[in-house]
């Protein structure tokens, strides 16, 4: 039976950004970090870092033009495998990012500059 594999995370973007080729086919990849955040008992807020892997030319040229380090984005994908230095990495493949044009507050929708009404799609085709 095949299982579902499906990732919906949002944070703001963190360290690095790194612009790439991969290794056999030469596809244009791109990989950074977010750090999402929620909340614990007692209101204490609890971050979780996560790996980010975007490929394809639509994907890495709209991140090239858009991602920041602290920006707010939304991204769909799947969890990856790969080997690492200490043992296996488990990363997201986005499939989807969404840039949020107000970092500043993304759950603000009477901006004019709202992630409801300016959200910009991108979708991994290869």
């Amino acid at each position: 039976m095949i299982g579902v594999n499906s990732v919906n995370i949002s944070g703001n973007v963190k360290g690095r950004i790194v612009f790439q080729k991969t290794k056999v086919k030469q596809t244009p990849a791109c990989s950074f970090s977010i750090v999402s955040d929620r909340k614990g008992p007692n209101g204490a807020k609890y971050s979780t870092s996560i790996k980010i892997n975007a490929y394809g030319e639509n994907l890495t040229n709209l991140c090239d033009k858009m991602l920041t380090k602290g920006a707010y984005v939304f991204i769909q994908g799947e969890l990856m495998n790969r080997p690492g230095i200490h043992g296996e990495l488990t990363e997201v493949r986005a499939n989807q990012i969404i840039f949020n044009p107000n970092p500043k507050d993304p759950l603000d929708k009477s901006s004019p500059h709202s992630a409801i009404s300016e959200e910009v799609y991108v979708t991994d085709e290869e």
